[in-house]
């Protein structure tokens, strides 16, 4: 907000900047009011030392592991929550318009207002919209939020007034899907990557963030059937995962079927990253495909002090301009937060290779998709194994066409390119030639040709995509973790500028491209960091080395 000149007029209202979502998600708004109650979620500005402290600590990243020092939740809360005099100012806000305040985290800066359409219009100057995407009522606003003058300073974000879908699965169903001809099961590719066999991941928690699939598949529900795990792991020599189903704010929580389509997204995550982590305790936290929804999901896997997951994973996203900026931009801070507490993010890149929009695609660039493209998370792309004699004969990269997909990758158009990867020959992104932030970091197996076999709904599918490298990634990290932690070592956090600085540690993928479409033509694989692989593929041994 910017000071006020003495004798200046001051405004009633200012815009918050980065509030109106791409109207291309939608473009179609019909012109019906939106009516009933309406549930929103502020949140508030950063403490004046936090963004020191953050800037620090991922500096510190760069160092020896063992020299790495954590904030816990204590001073987490401290030095990144919110304000008490900001808090009482949005609480007097809310009365004066009539809103009850029905929630309040105060580590994440979080407040949730409830009130009438009619209330919540007048409250942040917009016109709520009734929309339809895939059978699922929304709704969204045209114009940007309009805060009175005495919060404007205090807030940085209000979600919720805008509910369409912000993810999309990145599970890709197999051809031959029912049945498991040419899949291989999780735990042989753990096996294929060099996964120590010595550890399995006692003693640790990792997240899986997901999304209730209602706005996507226009279905309502989504989650997993314990006796689909059971199944999954019978004769495995594995002992069945230890799950934990976690509802965030808005109730939802695990709603398997009816549909077994909206569930093979969470089946995938969760059976992949139970076979790469056997001895971990699962925490799945579920959250509506929304802006609210999806930023509780991942806040409450963050700042959950209870299971305190060391290890998060989401296969879910979008290209990163189909997201509001301001939404962009809470996520991300989300993310960094998570980097002083010590958590690794993986976050899979999409199955529409360089062109990253199934909407839209046909303008011939590049849509790198969010959150992998925020600098704090592990992005995890995509690739197609050849296996013999049980070892890998070739690797290259996942590309399976439009119709079938190809993993994603590319340069951000928001996020600068971070001094790690000043020296991997990043391209300048297109069409906007920004020095950004490449993805992916990592790859790996990801072609459903040859998929992942699961099971859904008492079925086995094969599937694929990058919503299986994300889960496999962090399960193979949190097997490191459990070593680390049993030397008295701290968990490995955020790692991208280690990874960086020893790039042998990884299968160098050189063949391959992931234009889908002939017309693209972006990126191609070659030596070193490239837009489709990153920096390779895991060597299970190779990294626990590294990291130990």
């Amino acid at each position: 907000m910017p000071a006020v000149r003495k004798n200046q007029k001051v405004p009633a209202r200012l815009a918050l900047k980065g509030s109106r979502r791409p109207l291309a998600v939608a473009a179609t708004l019909p012109l019906r009011a939106a009516g009933g109650k309406v549930e929103v979620t502020l949140k508030l500005r950063l403490r004046p030392k936090s963004r020191a402290v953050r800037d620090r600590l991922v500096t510190l990243a760069g160092s020896p592991l063992n020299e790495r020092t954590y904030l816990s939740r204590a001073e987490h809360e401290e030095i990144f929550g919110a304000r008490p005099s900001d808090v009482i100012k949005v609480e007097a806000f809310a009365a004066r318009f009539g809103l009850s305040v029905v929630g309040k985290h105060v580590a994440s800066r979080s407040i949730r207002l409830r009130g009438r359409a009619d209330q919540v219009q007048r409250a942040f100057g917009v016109r709520l919209r009734s929309v339809r995407i895939a059978g699922v009522r929304c709704h969204a606003h045209r114009e940007e939020v309009r805060l009175p003058w005495e919060i404007a300073a205090v807030v940085r974000a209000v979600l919720g007034l805008d509910t369409r879908p912000v993810a999309r699965p990145h599970a890709v169903p197999a051809g031959d899907a029912g049945g498991t001809t040419g899949g291989f099961p999780p735990r042989q590719i753990c096996s294929l990557y060099g996964f120590p066999g010595q550890l399995d991941g006692s003693g640790q928690c990792l997240a899986l963030i997901e999304v209730n699939a209602a706005n996507t598949l226009g279905i309502p529900g989504a989650g997993f059937l314990p006796a689909d795990l059971a199944q999954a792991f019978q004769g495995s020599g594995l002992p069945t995962p230890v799950v934990e189903a976690v509802p965030t704010a808005d109730g939802t929580g695990n709603l398997p079927g009816p549909n077994p389509a909206a569930d093979a997204e969470v089946a995938l995550d969760l059976q992949v990253a139970a076979a790469a982590a056997p001895g971990s305790r699962i925490a799945v936290y579920f959250g509506a495909n929304s802006a609210t929804g999806y930023h509780d999901a991942v806040s409450a896997a963050i700042h959950d002090a209870s299971r305190n997951p060391r290890v998060l994973s989401t296969s879910w996203g979008l290209s990163e301009d189909e997201y509001a900026p301001a939404l962009r931009a809470e996520l991300d801070q989300l993310f960094q937060e998570a980097a002083t507490l010590g958590i690794t993010v993986c976050a899979s890149t999409g199955d529409l290779g360089s062109s990253g929009r199934d909407q839209g695609a046909t303008d011939h660039q590049a849509h790198p998709h969010f959150p992998a493209t925020s600098p704090s998370v592990l992005a995890c792309g995509g690739t197609s194994l050849n296996v013999a004699g049980g070892a890998i004969a070739a690797e290259q990269v996942w590309n399976g066409g439009y119709e079938t997909g190809a993993g994603g990758g590319g340069v951000s158009d928001t996020f600068p390119r971070p001094p790690w990867q000043q020296a991997s020959q990043v391209p300048l992104s297109s069409p906007k030639n920004f020095a950004g932030r490449g993805i992916p970091d990592l790859a790996a197996h990801a072609d459903q040709a040859n998929g992942y076999q699961v099971v859904v709904a008492g079925e086995f599918q094969v599937l694929g995509g990058t919503s299986a490298v994300a889960p496999l990634l962090a399960g193979l990290l949190t097997r490191i973790n459990q070593a680390r932690g049993a030397a008295g070592r701290p968990p490995v956090g955020f790692i991208n500028p280690l990874l960086y600085a020893h790039p042998g540690a990884f299968r160098d993928i050189l063949t391959g491209s992931n234009d889908i479409d002939g017309t693209f033509g972006l990126y191609s694989a070659r030596k070193g960091w490239d837009p489709c692989t990153g920096l390779g593929s895991p060597n299970g041994t190779a990294l626990l080395t590294l990291l130990s």
